[in-house]
Parts: structure tokens; C-alpha cells; sequence
């Protein structure tokens, strides 16, 4: 077996995921959601215009399943040309600025030579293969990962940096890991808009080791998403499962606190109350109960 492989990880055919998509007229149109159009098992979950994923990450290893360069690609979908920004690599015969490349050539990076806005410099382009996590059980379902893709730079230095830290912070383990990939329509300085994505880990960093190995979450995770990072349930009356577990570590860390039974009783109420608005699900109020009954009996007096 050659040393150091990357694993060719077959994803959905069906299409990529992105922040975009072409008019009637076929012009490209940035997005302020995720895409999601080629695949109605993720509507069904998320809706038609998500702006959150939850995602698992299928290696432990990022060049595995993360790929990014500058190409310029031709008419019918041809590659032209890629570059890693030191190197270019000319994959048909072209001419550059009177200046020929036969097909195979790898040159030094001609594209710095070019302005900006040169038809004929490489445009980033980068791509990622995940697990599209469904929202109210927090399990896998689709065996294949899906493709993700983007143009942005800032984007997939976004998402390279948190995979980055969170190998480093969970000693090289990125499989059974969650996160969340959101995605935000921002403002250059020319007054441009266009989206960005951003990654999260959810949970801390020791209910993410608890969870180790593991490709799903069960209810007895304990997984906190920020109020500013939940995802927004299709429908209003469905709980999003990690918008309960958030309500329930709230709750779990407020008990913790208490000193008293007035203090308990006040914190099952408002359990009851989020159980009645439909924000906490039924498997984390009688998680909560269980743990209630324990701090009663077994530590206030």
C-alpha cells in the first residue's frame, strides 16, 4: 500500500452545493442561502433557502476530502488552465499576452502579470465534500457525502482555519465531529455584495470528545449552539433538535447552580412552559426531569 494516499471519496452525483446559481438568462447570481435545489431530502429538512447546515466531515485527514486552486476555465466547460499560485499548469495550447503555451507546460505563475480584471487570469475556485447532518434528529441519513463549492476565497480560508484548529484542539479527530456551515451576504468596499461562509464546532470541547468515534448524536449529547448560530426550524411549530438541546443544556447548567428546591421547581416550570411553546422536545424534558428528581433527592436538602 503506497504510504500517504488521499482516499477518493465518491459523493452524491446528483450535483454540488453552493451559495449561487445561474438567471433564466444564465448569468451567475450570488445567493444569501445555501443552494440546496438538486436535493429534496434537504428541503424537506432545512427548507428551500437555508442559511445552516450541520455537516460531518467524512476523514480525519483535510486534503482527503478538501481541494482549492485558481483556474480558468473556456467555453463547453474546458479546463484552460490551474494554478496554485506559484505554478501555472497549461492544460490546452493557449496564448497569453502574445506569449504561447502548448498543452502540459507548467510555467511560472502568469497570472500575477495580468490586471485583475483580465479575462485570461485563473479565478479561485475551491470544494469540499461533508455529511449533511437532518436538523431534528441530528443523524445522518444519506450514506454519500455531498460536494460543496465556492468561488470565494475568504470562504474556504474560513473553513480550512476552524478544520485546522479543531484538529489541533481534538487531538487529530475530525470524524463524528459537528459543525454547523453557515453562509452571510457581506459588503465589499466597492459596495459589492457577496456571500461568505463561515464554519462552527458545535458543542465544547468535552462533549465533542465524549462523543468520539461516533457519526450521529444522541439525545443524552449535550451539544450548546449559540442563540446567534441556531438553526431556524422549516416549520414553526416543528423543534429543531439542536435548538432543544440548546434549551436543555441551559436549563441542565442553571440546575447546577441551584442551591435550593424553590430554585428547581422555578427552572421545571419554565421546561414546561418551553415544552408547551413547542421549543424544547419531549426526550429532553424528561431528561431534565430525571436530573431534577436526582438534584432534589440527592443534593438539596
Amino acid at each position: 500500500m503506497i504510504k500517504n494516499i488521499n482516499l477518493k471519496i465518491a459523493c452524491d452525483p446528483r450535483g454540488n452545493i453552493s451559495s449561487g446559481h445561474k438567471t433564466e438568462a444564465g448569468y451567475p447570481e450570488s445567493l444569501d442561502y445555501f443552494n440546496i435545489s438538486k436535493f429534496p431530502e434537504l428541503i424537506e429538512a432545512y427548507g428551500e433557502k437555508p442559511t445552516a447546515l450541520v455537516l460531518f466531515f467524512p476523514t480525519n485527514r483535510i486534503t482527503d476530502f478538501l481541494d482549492c486552486n485558481y483556474q480558468l476555465w473556456g467555453k463547453n466547460n474546458k479546463l484552460i488552465r490551474s494554478c496554485d499560485g506559484e505554478k501555472c499548469l497549461h492544460r490546452i495550447n493557449e496564448e497569453v499576452n502574445g506569449k504561447k503555451y502548448a498543452a502540459g507546460e507548467e510555467t511560472e505563475c502568469i497570472c500575477n502579470q495580468l490586471p485583475a480584471e483580465d479575462k485570461k487570469r485563473c479565478r479561485f475556485s475551491g470544494w469540499f465534500k461533508a455529511f449533511v447532518a437532518l436538523p431534528r434528529i441530528g443523524k445522518i441519513d444519506n450514506p454519500m457525502p455531498y460536494r460543496f463549492v465556492t468561488g470565494s476565497h475568504h470562504s474556504m480560508e474560513n473553513v480550512i482555519s476552524e478544520l485546522e484548529k479543531m484538529l489541533v484542539l481534538n487531538n487529530g479527530v475530525l470524524i463524528g465531529v459537528p459543525f454547523m456551515l453557515t453562509v452571510k451576504m457581506v459588503s465589499g468596499i466597492d459596495n459589492r455584495k457577496f456571500p461568505i461562509w463561515n464554519l462552527f464546532p458545535i458543542g465544547t470541547l468535552s462533549t465533542i470528545r465524549e462523543r468520539g468515534q461516533r457519526l450521529e448524536l444522541s439525545p443524552n449529547d449535550r451539544i450548546k449552539i449559540p442563540e446567534s448560530r441556531q438553526l431556524q426550524p422549516k416549520d414553526t411549530e416543528d423543534t429543531s433538535f439542536f435548538s432543544s438541546q440548546y434549551y436543555l443544556d441551559n436549563l441542565l447548567f442553571e440546575a447546577k447552580k441551584a442551591k435550593t428546591k424553590d430554585e428547581l421547581k422555578l427552572i421545571f416550570e419554565n421546561a414546561k412552559k418551553l415544552l408547551n411553546e413547542k421549543k424544547l422536545l419531549e426526550q429532553h424534558f424528561d431528561a431534565l426531569r430525571s436530573e431534577l428528581n436526582r438534584l432534589i433527592t440527592n443534593k438539596i436538602s
